[in-house]
């Protein structure tokens, strides 16, 4: 399986194929088989398209082990079916948060900037950063390493951000 790896590092078509079969195979098998909690709720395909892509973009080319590689695109295929069922559960918490959330006045809304005016006068970077995060359901680790910076920098930058955004707010509301 080693070879396959090295392979599919080198753009083998053949090799490439396999591993995709081999990637589908085993994200119908635990989103079928009921593999972790969420598994079941989640389109197979999906799993196999995002797992596929992680594995392209830096899966295979970290891996340095040999005689595992099966486990390996396993860990990879289940821990993308846990992130996209935790992205569903967040995402559907939110929506349930906001039909349970009680009717705002007229008046309140008037009063209030809106939330595009407030990401408007963000610089892009910030904006960028929470149109990611909050309204793509991206992860940090995601996020870091699209925007090529590290985790922990990600986070520091958010909360700067953020800091921001409400300093733009409590400024406009005072207005």
């Amino acid at each position: 399986m080693g070879d396959l790896f090295d392979a599919a590092r080198s753009k083998d078509p053949e090799a490439v194929e396999k591993l995709l079969r081999m990637v589908r195979g085993m994200a119908r098998g635990v989103c079928r088989g009921g593999g972790p909690p969420g598994a079941l709720d989640l389109d197979w395909e999906d799993v196999a398209q995002e797992a596929y892509r992680r594995l392209l973009e830096v899966g295979f080319t970290s891996y340095r082990a040999r005689g595992s590689e099966r486990s390996y695109v396993y860990s990879v295929v289940k821990a993308t079916v846990i992130q996209l069922s935790r992205s569903a559960q967040r995402r559907q918490k939110r929506e349930e948060a906001v039909a349970a959330a009680p009717a705002v006045a007229a008046e309140d809304v008037a009063s209030r900037l809106s939330a595009r005016r407030i990401l408007d006068e963000l610089d892009e970077a910030c904006r960028d950063l929470i149109e990611r995060l909050f309204l793509h359901d991206q992860t940090y680790n995601d996020a870091a390493r699209e925007l090529g910076m590290v985790e922990s920098s990600v986070r520091s930058k958010l909360s700067r951000c953020l800091r921001r955004a409400r300093q733009i707010a409590e400024k406009g509301g005072r207005s």
